[in-house]
C-alpha cells in the first residue's frame, strides 16, 4: 500500500501514509495528516477543531478548505480499511512450510501406508 496524497482548495494537502499506522497501539503515529499554507494537524483534529497549527501558532481553517476535508472522509476510511484489510489478508496466508494436503484442510498421507477411504 502506497502512501496517498490529496491536494485540495486553497494549498491544502491530506497526506495518508501507511507507513505511520501502527497496527498494536492505534493512538501512535500520523497516518492522515493536513497540512496547510506550512502547518498542519491530523485529520481528525484538523476537522473537528477546524484549525492546523506549527510552534504554538494556529490558524483556523477556511470554510471551503473545511467542506472539502469533510468530502474527502470516505477516502480517509476507506484507506483505514483497505491498510487493516491487507494485515488481515497476510495473516491468513498460508505458510509456505505446510504440506499441500495440510494447507488444503486435508491430512498428509505417511509413504507407504494405505488410507480406507
Amino acid at each position: 500500500m502506497d502512501k496517498r496524497i490529496y491536494r485540495g482548495p486553497k494549498g491544502v494537502t491530506v497526506i495518508l501514509d501507511p507507513k505511520e499506522i501502527v497496527p498494536n497501539d492505534p493512538g501512535q503515529g500520523t497516518p492522515a495528516m493536513v497540512n496547510y499554507r506550512g502547518m498542519s494537524a491530523t485529520y481528525t483534529c484538523a476537522v473537528n477543531a477546524g484549525e492546523v497549527e506549527y510552534q504554538g501558532r494556529t490558524v483556523e481553517l477556511p470554510q471551503d478548505v473545511i467542506e472539502w476535508l469533510d468530502e474527502l472522509q470516505e477516502f480517509v476510511d476507506k484507506f483505514y480499511d483497505d491498510f487493516y484489510a491487507q494485515i488481515e489478508n497476510k495473516n491468513n496466508r498460508y505458510s509456505p512450510r505446510k504440506p499441500v494436503a495440510a494447507r488444503r484442510g486435508g491430512t498428509r498421507q505417511k509413504q507407504g501406508v494405505k488410507r480406507d477411504d
